[in-house]
């Protein structure tokens, strides 16, 4: 599920994970659609730009993943 908040970190640091592990662009945009209709997400279009985006045009930039995710989990745990 998607933590108030911290929805939009959290598919960043999990599309960064998916990049590194070379998960497929259509792979990693079926598990955030699905997700979104689970959750019930009324912002799933733009969860589905940020796959985009983050596949397509920011391929040289380098994303968290694991440690992004870590952290997320962490601030969660304080709360």
């Amino acid at each position: 599920y998607w933590q108030e908040g911290a929805r939009n970190r959290l598919e960043m640091y999990f599309l960064g994970l998916c990049i590194k592990n070379g998960v497929s662009f259509e792979s990693a945009k079926r598990i955030i659609s699905e997700v979104a209709d689970r959750t019930n997400d009324s912002e799933k279009q733009a969860r589905l730009d940020l796959v985009e985006y983050h596949y397509r045009d920011r391929l040289n930039v380098s994303l968290k993943g694991c440690s992004g995710i870590r952290e997320i989990i962490r601030e969660m745990r304080l709360e």
